[in-house]
């Protein structure tokens, strides 16, 4: 796993067994020239310490400087909440990171396709998916400005990341159901799998639509 890829750092904790996440390591450790000791759980060290790398800082200094903001009792609590606030943080960059580069690579495709994740949570789309949900509310006659148009692929994702990890350059055809309150229409996604260093994308181009109501 990646020092530099907090995502994994997340999804591996959370994987992990509960033992594991409940082990401790006592650091024994020099701040403000004083030596002070402090447990914390294993990856919450790991998230000081690639915070600490990130900002150019040694560990002790980057917790002394972190502690000097600290209006709780527990200058143990006050670490582990920086450290998993820290984790957020990052992880919500790299998020934005990833939207931003699957908003490129769909708007060099001119069929509708739409970049979603394994619980079929749509994080990108391009132009021509847009116009097609457009389309398909304004057919429906749904009233008000901002009718919900919802995208759901007629098979288990899980069942779908199975067989795009296991051989990465294939398309398996998906069918899959855009739906407004008044209407729903079906058809068939050509879908691949995008990694992300993460969990891993569903990128999906639509290649056949049905024109029933």
């Amino acid at each position: 796993m990646s020092a530099e890829n907090p995502a994994e750092a997340a999804e591996a904790a959370e994987a992990a067994p509960a033992v594991a996440l409940s082990q401790r390591r006592t650091r024994i450790l020099s701040i403000d020239g004083k030596r002070r000791i402090f447990a914390l759980e294993l990856p919450l060290w790991a998230a000081l310490e690639r915070m600490a790398a990130r900002k150019g800082k040694r560990l002790n200094v980057l917790i002394g400087t972190l502690l000097t903001t600290s209006n709780t009792e527990s200058q143990t609590s006050h670490l582990r909440a920086a450290a998993v606030t820290w984790l957020l943080g990052e992880c919500d960059l790299l998020r934005e990171q990833i939207q931003a580069s699957m908003r490129g690579i769909l708007s060099a495709i001119p069929a509708p396709a739409v970049a979603m994740t394994a619980d079929q949570q749509v994080i990108a789309q391009n132009s021509a998916f847009a116009r097609l949900a457009t389309e398909t509310a304004a057919e429906a006659g749904e009233p008000g400005s901002g009718p919900e148009v919802t995208l759901r692929l007629d098979v288990a994702p899980a069942r779908l990341i199975a067989l795009l990890t296991a051989d990465s350059h294939r398309a398996v055809g998906a069918p899959f159901t855009l739906r407004t309150a008044r209407r729903k229409r079906s058809g068939i996604m050509n879908t691949a799998i995008v990694q992300t260093g993460g969990t891993p994308l569903l990128l999906c181009v639509v290649r056949k639509l049905s024109d029933e109501p």
